[in-house]
């Protein structure tokens, strides 16, 4: 079972957190005592980097669903894996759209601060990463990736308003949340 089910995007879940208590950690529970009850082989968490020291909702709630994982590998004959990785190019949760729609309605950009960094991968790199772990033999607990070198937002931005020709687009800075 590979569970990618979850509320992940930030601002949504500090304003509704019942959503993420419910997904991310009750949807968890009921799914990893399914697995232990019908003695499926293999389950695998599809989690976040939001859950290593959690600032938010989003991260405390992916960070039990971590936790439970982990208690269920220890009670259960199945093998109970965690994968944790950040932002995936072209998903939901991802930011480049939501810059890309900024940039071609005018702007402003929002950007929470001037420093901020993000790892990136493909839906490819990530689906495979996901795979790979679930076929390692006996192994269990969270897998942490390679995803390369951060990239800081505001690269990433410029080179969007290059590419659109929206040199005039400003970023607005929000702070952090």
């Amino acid at each position: 079972i590979f569970h990618a089910a979850a509320y992940k995007h930030v601002p949504i879940v500090e304003l509704n957190p019942y959503p993420a208590i419910r997904v991310n950690i009750i949807g968890t529970f009921n799914l990893c005592n399914l697995v232990k009850k019908y003695s499926i082989e293999n389950f695998t968490l599809i989690s976040t980097d939001k859950a290593v020291n959690p600032t938010n909702i989003m991260g405390a709630s992916k960070r039990c669903a971590e936790i439970i994982t982990a208690h269920f590998n220890e009670t259960s004959s199945s093998l109970f894996r965690c994968t944790r990785f950040g932002n995936v190019i072209g998903s939901r949760g991802s930011a480049l759209p939501i810059f890309i729609e900024q940039i071609k309605s005018g702007g402003p950009i929002t950007l929470t601060h001037s420093e901020i960094t993000r790892y990136f991968m493909t839906i490819p790199e990530a689906s495979q990463l996901v795979i790979k772990s679930s076929v390692l033999d006996n192994q269990n607990g969270i897998f942490l990736f390679d995803m390369g070198e951060p990239v800081k937002l505001t690269e990433i931005i410029n080179n969007l308003k290059i590419y659109f020709n929206a040199h005039d687009v400003e970023i607005e800075y929000i702070g952090l949340r």
